[in-house]
């Protein structure tokens, strides 16, 4: 009896214990959202459902970016969010759903070669191929099938170049350009499902070296970082905004010492020095201006609120031999 009541008592304790350890993730599917500990990122709402119901992983890849606001050629702004092989768009407001960016055209004009320098097929193809007048390329086996089997025109759309050979990760494939995606021939996994494979394209594009945003990104971070830090030189190195404020505020300080005017900003004046939590949007003013939406971590760890507001908009500056510019001051409470 002693025995069965402290077994008793011990599967009582594993099962508190199973389900406080459950708790995060409960709390997250119960918010709509399904993370991932391989990069750090979550997904959620529409985005995640068509996620799930296209192919997942082998689809897509992971989410490599947080879900953000984001102007797409300059025509589109919406809820976005990039994967290891696509960047899914939700147009739900015009009544279109989920849709795939148009990364294969992207990379080739990323690269200096946009899709319309390349000449079209040679004549209509095999019996066993499609030719598109759209394009006036042609799509033959094994990636015809593929593209017929997955989602065709809306998930592929048309062939924009015909296929050819190219060096990817140091092996040479057998690919093809589509205006969503590129497809490889892996003859490795010849007469297996992964015989065709999607690129890489949400990688090759998302990321500080190709992708301006991500460096804009970084720098906006930093800066707050910085000013959170203590670190307040390096913080005015990246400030690009006017100082005349911060000079009314603290008359004894030298005018010119802009770093010492920061620290008396951020340590006696009310401006709220904090890190970012998250950048919630961004989108593209000018050639080289972004406007960044943030919202920043309060000291005791929630989200900062200021007179009913936990988002703020900041602008960021570019040039092509200077550095990335912050153009305002953090928050301030009077």
């Amino acid at each position: 009896m002693v025995f069965s009541f402290r077994k008793q008592i011990g599967i009582a304790i594993l099962a508190l214990l199973t389900l406080i350890s459950l708790a995060p993730q409960r709390a997250a599917e119960a918010a709509g959202e399904r993370c991932f500990p391989e990069t750090g990122f979550c997904i959620s709402g529409p985005i995640r459902a068509y996620w799930e119901r296209s192919g997942g992983l082998s689809v897509f890849g992971y989410p490599i970016s947080d879900q953000l606001t984001d102007t797409i050629e300059g025509t589109w702004t919406g809820p976005t969010q990039w994967f290891e092989r696509d960047r899914l768009e939700d147009h739900s407001n015009e009544g279109a759903g989920v849709l795939a960016g148009r990364l294969g055209a992207q990379l080739l004009e990323a690269r200096g070669t946009p899709w319309q320098t390349f000449p079209g097929a040679p004549g209509p193809g095999g019996p066993q191929c499609r030719y598109f007048p759209e394009t006036a390329h042609i799509l033959c086996p094994p990636f015809l099938g593929y593209w017929e089997r997955n989602g065709g025109l809306a998930r592929f759309g048309y062939p924009i170049m015909e296929r050819f050979e190219e060096t990817i990760e140091g092996q040479i494939y057998t690919v093809q350009y589509f205006e969503r995606r590129r497809m490889e021939y892996h003859p490795e996994n010849a007469g297996t499902p992964y015989e065709v494979l999607l690129g890489l394209l949400g990688r090759d594009l998302y990321n500080p070296q190709s992708n301006g945003v991500q460096g804009l990104r970084d720098a906006l971070t930093e800066y707050f970082g910085n000013l959170a830090g203590g670190q307040y030189a390096a913080a005015a190195n990246r400030y690009g905004g006017d100082y005349q404020l911060l000079r009314d505020w603290n008359p004894d300080v030298d005018p010119n010492d802009r770093a010492r005017l920061l620290e008396r900003g951020c340590t006696q004046n009310g401006l709220q020095c904090l890190p970012v939590r998250r950048i919630v949007a961004q989108r593209r003013l000018t050639a080289d201006t972004y406007r960044f939406t943030v919202e920043f971590l309060a000291r005791d760890g929630s989200v900062f609120m200021l007179q009913g507001r936990s988002q703020f908009e900041y602008t960021l500056k570019t040039s092509i031999n200077g550095p990335i510019t912050v153009q305002e001051l953090p928050p301030y409470v009077a």
